[in-house]
Parts: structure tokens; C-alpha cells; sequence
């Protein structure tokens, strides 16, 4: 069954899988995703497994993965894990202003009890095990490996998905993993003007023609790292181009149209199956980067009937191309960016809202009503 007919309108509850396979960098340090989505997945009577990405393999015509079994806790490593959540977040697990919580699954590590994004009622084997990934009713894919096996692992992928299905799918990992996705969608979504070239020169010309500011980012990065906002007037814009694109040695940069809408905040929103199931607004508090991981403080929000009608459209667009679960980060008009690779948010909207959304979007991702 390929990956890309998985959908929210073909499913009934006699399609869900007898097992799931969650592809992780470390099934023992896990993003928050893997947790929240391993908890409801339980929840529903699946059997599930963490597979370490970077041992992605071929053997004979199988593709195998060492993967760990997660399974519910006992009782009383439950009971232990959830009187030390206070210890382990400064004594705030149910305020506000709680600290971020630990998302790891490591079995020495406590998190807040009522994140879906904790692990206090999980255990993870500590060894794992070799096996053929075909042997799950369904593969989805959260994180890589090393960088330098990307290739690798979308052809492995793309290999298994041809008889187990693989969400996202291979192909949109592929192509639609990236930056570039929106910048080159102006046809079809507002997206803010955006160059991208190896030749710092070349975009350089851009901004010295410009009065107005620019971004200067990569093109498949995460979390605000490398975020520069420049204009003409700098004294260090060429030379951040110039490091951004390698000094010559043929590394991509993006440059992109700075969006003054960002300035009220840039919303987050969740796509499963297809649809909006959650969204929360993340404003800038220490420069231009709106990334929780560089400070930014997040809020509850709600979708105008414009955000969402353009989040419809464009969720449709992605479930058509094999992506069943996506991050859309709008400052509406104009999309900026969409993560197709485990975007976050499930924990931060638990956080503001209270609402765990973590049974809604695996429903989303397996195409179950």
C-alpha cells in the first residue's frame, strides 16, 4: 500500500495497524512527537517501537531497522517518575510558566505527568533489536540520521514503501523537506519574496538594491539556527552572505523577503490528515527569530476564517503529495515556512491549552476518521 494514499476520508477504524514503528535519532533521547504520538498510539491497542534512523539497512530484499519496544510502564516506575516531575522542573509541573519540560526516555529522567510530550508512563527497552520493518503495519518517520546519509535513507525508505505504508512519504521527504517548498509556491500560496544561490554576490546585489530588511538563512535547518536579518546598511551583511554560502566552496543560502507581519508573532499550526487540528502563536522576545528554542514565548491563539481557510487549502495540496502530518508557520498572508520532518508543537499546545492532541493527529497521520 503506497504511502501517498494514506487520507483522512478512506480510513475506518478496521484499517488501523496492528503495529507502528516510530523512526528516531535516539529512541532513548526522543523529540517530543515520538513521545506524545508512542503514548496515544498505545492508547488505541497498537504494539510500538522507537527504530534508531541511522540503522536503516538493506538485507536481502528487506529493509530492517534496529528498533526498541515501548511499552506502558509498571505501576511503579509510573508512581516514582511522577513524584519527581516537580524536582526535574523547578517544582512548577502544573503552573503556566512551567519549564520546558524533558522530553527524553531515558529511564533516570522525569518529566511534567500531564505532557502528552512526557514519558513518566512509558518504558523503552534499553537494547534493541534487528528486525524488517515490513514486519509494522505502518512506518513514520520523525527524524534522520547523520546528514550525510539522507539519500541513503530516502531510498531505503522508498524501498519499504512500497509494501508498508511509510508517512511521511519518501518522495515528500525528498522534495518537500526543505525550505525551498514555499519559496518556490508564490503561484499557488503567498509566500515572502525569496532567492537562494551559492554565489554570495549574486544575493548580495539583491539586498544593496533593496531598502528593505532580508533574511538570511539555510535552506534545511532547525530551531532558528543561522537566522541573520540584514539590509543594505549593515557593515556585516556581505560578509554574512559570503560565510553563509561557504566563502566560494558552493553551499546554499536562502534569502528571503522580511515579513513585517512577524512582528505580532508568527502562529504554528498542526496539519494531520490533512486538516488543522491546533495552532499557537510564538512572538520574538530576544531579536528577530520567533524559534522557542532561541526564547520566543509562545500563546494560545485562534485561526482567523482567512488563516484557516488558507491552512485548508494548502493541507489539501499536502495530503495529495504523501504528507499526512506538517508544521505550517504563518504570518498571515503569507506562509513562511512548512515542516514535513516531525514538525513540533503537540507538548507546546498541551502546555497552553491543556488539549492533548497527540490521539487526533496519529488518527490524522494513519487516515482514521
Amino acid at each position: 500500500m503506497p504511502a501517498h494514499t494514506v487520507g483522512p476520508a478512506s480510513g475506518s477504524a478496521s484499517d488501523i495497524p496492528h503495529s507502528i514503528c516510530f523512526l528516531v535519532r535516539n529512541p532513548h533521547d526522543n523529540p517530543e512527537n515520538g513521545v506524545a504520538l508512542a503514548r496515544a498510539a498505545l492508547g488505541m491497542g497498537l504494539a510500538v517501537a522507537f527504530g534508531a534512523a541511522a540503522t536503516l539497512a538493506l538485507h536481502g530484499g528487506d529493509v530492517t531497522c534496529s528498533v526498541h519496544t515501548v511499552t506502558q510502564a509498571a505501576r511503579q516506575e509510573t508512581a516514582q517518575a511522577a513524584s519527581c516531575a516537580d524536582t526535574n522542573t523547578g517544582g512548577a509541573a502544573s503552573g503556566t510558566q512551567a519549564a520546558r519540560p524533558n522530553h527524553s526516555t531515558r529511564p533516570d529522567h522525569c518529566a511534567q505527568p500531564n505532557n502528552p510530550a512526557c514519558f513518566h508512563d512509558l518504558h523503552v527497552a534499553p537494547q534493541g533489536r534487528t528486525v524488517p520493518l515490513a514486519s509494522f503495519g505502518h512506518v513514520q518517520v520523525l527524524s534522520f540520521g547523520p546528514r550525510a546519509s539522507f539519500l541513503d535513507y530516502l531510498q531505503l525508505l522508498r524501498l519499504l514503501a512500497e509494501g508498508v505504508p511509510v508517512t511521511n512519504s519518501p518522495d515528500a521527504l525528498m522534495h518537500l523537506n526543505s525550505k525551498y517548498l514555499m519559496a518556490g509556491m508564490g503561484r499557488l500560496f503567498p509566500t515572502p519574496l525569496t532567492h537562494a544561490s551559492t554565489d554570495a554576490d549574486t544575493l548580495w546585489s539583491v539586498v544593496s538594491q533593496s531598502d528593505e530588511p532580508w533574511i538570511v538563512k539555510p535552506p534545511a535547518e532547525a530551531f532558528g539556527r543561522d537566522v541573520f536579518l540584514i539590509s543594505r546598511a549593515d557593515t556585516n551583511a556581505r560578509a554574512i552572505l559570503q560565510s553563509m554560502t561557504g566563502h566560494g566552496t558552493g553551499r546554499y543560502c536562502l534569502l528571503q523577503q522580511y515579513v513585517p507581519q512577524i512582528r505580532q508573532g508568527e502562529v504554528r499550526v498542526l496539519l494531520a490528515g490533512g486538516r488543522v487540528v491546533g495552532q499557537y502563536r510564538r512572538r520574538a522576545a530576544q531579536d528577530h527569530r520567533t524559534n522557542l528554542a532561541q526564547g520566543a514565548v509562545s500563546e494560545p491563539c485562534e485561526l482567523t476564517p482567512e488563516e484557516r481557510a488558507l491552512c485548508d487549502r494548502l493541507g489539501t495540496w499536502l495530503l495529495e503529495r504523501g504528507v499526512v502530518f506538517a508544521g505550517v508557520d504563518l504570518a498571515y498572508p503569507y506562509i513562511i515556512e512548512c515542516n514535513v520532518l516531525s514538525p513540533g508543537g503537540i507538548a507546546t499546545i498541551a502546555e497552553l491549552t491543556g488539549h492533548d492532541l497527540s490521539g487526533t493527529v496519529l488518527r490524522g497521520i494513519l487516515g482514521i476518521p
